[in-house]
């Protein structure tokens, strides 16, 4: 199963504090799946895109997928 976050009906969107230093979503079903991840002002504007991370699997049942560290190049900065 490959999922196409170009279909707004298959994206989902989470919000993590950098302070945290990672985060963890809700349940995915398993399945490959590219990964967007962006930095949001207060706005929750976007203020950095970080590149797109394919082909990630998610396996089941109940596993975790490390994506790894991502970095986040600021707008600006």
């Amino acid at each position: 199963m490959t999922t196409d976050i170009s279909d707004p009906q298959n994206a989902i969107s989470d919000i993590f504090n950098c302070a945290d230093g990672s985060g963890i979503t809700s349940v995915f079903l398993a399945g490959t799946y590219t990964v967007s991840i962006d930095a949001v002002n207060t706005a929750l504007q976007s203020i950095g895109t970080a590149a797109p991370l394919t082909n990630k699997t998610i396996t089941a049942p109940n596993h975790v997928t490390d994506l790894g560290t991502v970095t986040i190049p600021i707008d600006g900065l």
